[in-house]
């Protein structure tokens, strides 16, 4: 396998192997909830080391949760050394969350890796969020191809600057996830249609390219699901069983509690 340079990269080293059951969850509290999953994705900024210390003794790996190329308009510090990403001279923005989309430059390169060598002292890996802003619409089509290559050279020095952490990439599975590929050890698909009325006519399609990839390099993939009254179980259960891909079905905004897994019964 090589890398974008055609340097050879490390092997796939199924580090999320054995993971049937996951929980995604950025509010406090609730650590034995958590202890009933496999692997628990966590906001860093709402635990104390010693709580994360904890879970991993209790048998459940945590990753720490990273926004990679968004930052909310009221953290910006201009003096922070942001390279803010812009369309037709205007800062792009993310009106869901209020965030303003990042350059994955150097600099926000060498900032990241810091960030996780930091976190990785208690955390098993880290999970990286906001990677696909740069597939924004907004941004034109040549640009997209540009930035979707700086992303992957942001997650390669990711993995470089901590090459025994598990490394969790969430979305950016259109144009990001090529670049980045060969330095994940899995990949969240978010958003993912919680009933077969809800799901789009590429879902299969995107799924096959997704299997493909993942059944030949030893990676993993994790449906994330809004949960509520049309969520569909038993469907999402099967689709996701003869794939092996676990499922984590999130209440709300991700902090209002622990939500509830369909357990991977197949193998990938």
């Amino acid at each position: 396998m090589h890398g974008m340079d055609g340097a050879e990269d490390p092997p796939p080293r199924g580090a999320l192997a054995g993971i049937g059951s996951y929980a995604l969850y950025y509010g406090r509290g609730y650590l034995d909830s958590l202890a009933a999953f496999d692997l628990a994705v966590l906001e860093p900024r709402a635990w104390i080391p010693e709580d994360i210390h904890l879970l991993r003794e209790r048998g459940t790996r945590v990753l720490a949760y990273m926004s990679t190329l968004e930052v909310g308009v009221d953290e910006f510090n201009p003096s922070g050394g942001y390279e803010l990403l812009h369309v037709e001279g205007q800062p792009l923005l993310n009106h869901v969350y209020n965030n303003l989309l990042l350059v994955p430059s150097r600099h926000r390169s060498e900032t990241l890796a810091a960030q996780a060598q930091r976190l990785i002292r208690d955390y098993d890996g880290v999970f990286l969020d906001t990677l696909g802003a740069v597939e924004d619409e907004r941004i034109p089509p040549d640009r997209r191809l540009e930035l979707a290559i700086g992303a992957g050279h942001l997650v390669r020095q990711l993995r470089s600057a901590c090459p025994g952490a598990v490394i969790v990439q969430n979305m950016g599975i259109w144009g990001v996830h090529r670049f980045t590929r060969n330095y994940v050890d899995g990949l969240c698909w978010e958003s993912f249609p919680a009933s077969l009325s809800s799901a789009p006519a590429w879902l299969d399609a995107k799924a096959g390219e997704l299997a493909a990839w993942s059944a030949g390099t030893a990676r993993r993939i994790l449906l994330l699901v809004q949960d509520g009254p049309l969520a569909d179980d038993e469907w999402l259960s099967s689709w996701a069983s003869s794939r092996g891909w676990p499922v984590y079905l999130a209440p709300g905004d991700y902090t209002t509690g622990i939500g509830r897994s369909l357990p991977a019964r197949g193998q990938q």
